[in-house]
């Protein structure tokens, strides 16, 4: 809870920051909560320099789980 309460405020002062939104879809991703995941991943996808490799497995990541 705390993690997610540090990304989210992280994103709030940089919409921008690439490594808070991937760890945040991460975090929704292990919390079950696919839709959230891929919403963030498309907001990542958008905004990706580094993260577009990691952007890229998340997608499939998320895609393999919630087919489950």
């Amino acid at each position: 809870e705390l993690e997610e309460k540090n990304l989210n405020t992280v994103m709030l002062l940089n919409p921008q920051n690439e490594e808070a939104i991937y760890y945040l879809a991460k975090l929704k991703l292990t919390l079950s909560d696919y839709k959230k995941s891929k919403e963030l991943n498309k907001r990542l996808e958008s905004v990706c320099k580094k993260f577009c490799d990691q952007s890229d497995k998340l997608k499939i990541e998320i895609d393999n789980l919630s087919k489950k």
